[in-house]
């Protein structure tokens, strides 16, 4: 298995930290996993074709399904399950995962990021 040299916790917000370290070791807490590498999106130098959207779209969704067995794997070892069955058009998935299925999430090669999920509210 492949490790990054970047620490695998910065793929950690601080207020994610800490909200994992307030959790007991069996409760859950959703998060947003933002699958692939760390900088492997390239800009464009100019606007994208609807065509070229979708091609890209397709494609961070393909990279980020070759991930899944072992994201599975991982959250399955930890008491955790995914709450989706395909990645978005980002490439980001929802899970569910304890403090310590979140840590190991984030020392997967296939994880770029993990994001707190918080609930969108209606701006008054």
């Amino acid at each position: 298995m492949l490790r990054r040299a970047i620490s695998p916790q910065s793929s950690l917000g601080p207020h994610l930290i800490r909200r994992l370290a307030t959790l007991a070791p069996t409760e859950s807490v959703r998060v947003i996993v933002a699958l692939g590498e760390r900088g492997d999106a390239e800009l464009p130098a100019k606007r994208l074709t609807t065509e070229e959207r979708n091609a890209r779209i397709a494609a961070t969704r393909e990279v980020a399904m070759r991930a899944f067995d072992d994201i599975d794997a991982i959250l399955r070892d930890n008491g955790g399950r995914r709450l989706g069955d395909r990645p978005t058009a980002l490439g980001t998935i929802t899970v569910e995962a304890t403090a310590k299925g979140v840590h190991a999430l984030a020392n997967s090669q296939h994880v770029a990021a993990i994001l707190d999920d918080q609930p969108v509210r209606r701006i008054q």
